[in-house]
């Protein structure tokens, strides 16, 4: 399969499942309606608050499978009780207060799986671009040991990016490389917050123009479209 051929089928992919999950969301959304969203507008940008707070709940662990210092900031104090509220007791003398939830597992198997990709070519480096389609308040940029020169394009709506944006500026967290005296300094070799409606046709318009080159090998993470429970 071409380059050209192998990208425009990832596009066609990341449509169905968009289509998916706008379909789901008007569903969930039907059920959430009444509850507030503090600083988002809607359900489905709430729920990168829900999905943050599954890390942050592993991340109190002893030995935790994943570790996200900032996901409890990000997920914020109402998601994050929701989510202690939820989580299952562990079984006495496993060394944990709560098993293992599915986000936290969801989110280990694809570190696992986008370090593998970015380390994967057969003649050189692997890809250097990755890009995520509604990232929500993933954190990946900041603390997984990536290799040198990832650009990092993150596509969500404006109201989750913006929030975001303020919670990391607020911990510490760098937005630009370099700031190597920061608390959370970006481990990537850089990040765009792409703002896009995925539900919306234009999405593809504004990636190019935030610099992603789709002649170049990338990444293609979904993993904030996938069902959350």
């Amino acid at each position: 399969m071409s380059r050209r051929s192998f990208l425009l089928a990832g596009i066609a992919a990341a449509n169905l499942v968009i289509w998916t999950f706008k379909v789901l969301g008007s569903r969930v959304g039907n059920i959430f309606r009444a509850q507030p969203y503090g600083n988002l507008n809607s359900i489905i940008s709430f729920s990168s608050r829900l999905i943050a707070a599954s890390r942050a709940l592993e991340t109190e662990e002893d030995d935790p499978i994943i570790r996200d210092e900032l996901a409890a900031s990000l997920a914020g104090p109402g998601p994050l009780e929701r989510a202690r509220s939820r989580a299952q007791a562990a079984p006495e003398g496993s060394g944990r207060k709560f098993k293992v939830g599915p986000m936290a597992l969801r989110t280990w198997w694809f570190d696992q799986r986008l370090l593998t990709l970015l380390e994967s070519g057969k003649q050189g480096p692997g890809p250097r671009q990755v890009v995520v389609l509604g990232a929500g308040m993933d954190t990946r940029p900041w603390r997984l040991q990536l290799p040198l020169g990832v650009s990092w394009y993150e596509v969500d709506r404006s109201d989750v990016l913006a929030a975001k944006r303020h919670a990391l500026k607020k911990n510490g967290a760098g937005l630009e490389p370099g700031h190597t005296r920061k608390a959370y300094p970006l481990l990537a070799g850089s990040w765009k917050g792409v703002e896009a409606d995925l539900e919306e046709p234009g999405w593809w318009e504004s990636l190019l123009a935030s610099g992603f080159d789709p002649g170049s090998p990338v990444v293609w993470l979904a993993e904030g479209l996938l069902m959350c429970e």
